[in-house]
């Protein structure tokens, strides 16, 4: 509805675009998922929307990632990390890491996902009161740790500091 109000390419509409692409990549409409972003994210290159591009990237990686597509997915995250970063936009970033630490563990690349998870952990800092991208770092984290042969007690302590925020 929000994109019969802003018919004509305009900042409205490459968020709206790139907002429903990334609900709908949750909803499991996925390859209307990829539709939005991309249509979002090039009108947004288009009229020079640096934010809204950066977020285009973002949500893009992970539709990608839902389709299976890890090495795209992997491209297109370099792309959105450097836009994210330059528009200063910290919380995409955050969310991004997860996206990327989600992405190795799903790629079987289980090592490369407990260290993307640390990253993210570390951008957030020790004293953290934050709540949701933490928790799923942790359980990222956990998932990847239940992979790797010999990391059994890490895994549990990633997994209960997961559900324990989650309890919060």
């Amino acid at each position: 509805k929000v994109l019969d109000r802003f018919p004509d390419p305009g900042p409205e509409r490459a968020r709206a675009l790139v907002n429903r692409g990334f609900l709908r990549s949750f909803q499991g409409d996925i390859l209307d998922a990829l539709a939005d972003c991309e249509a979002g994210t090039a009108m947004a290159v288009s009229i020079g929307d640096e934010r809204t591009t950066a977020r285009g990237y973002q949500h893009t990686q992970l539709t990608l990632t839902f389709l299976g597509r890890h090495d795209e997915a992997l491209k297109v995250a370099d792309e959105a990390r450097a836009r994210l970063r330059a528009c200063g936009d910290r919380i995409g970033e955050l969310i991004l890491v997860g996206q990327l630490g989600h992405l190795h563990q799903l790629a079987g690349r289980s090592a490369e996902s407990v260290a993307t998870c640390e990253e993210g952990l570390a951008m957030l800092g020790p004293g953290s009161r934050e709540q949701w991208i933490q928790m799923y770092l942790y359980y990222i984290c956990g998932m990847a740790l239940f992979q790797l042969p010999g990391r059994e007690a890490d895994c549990e302590l990633m997994l209960r500091k997961g559900l324990a925020g989650k309890q919060e």
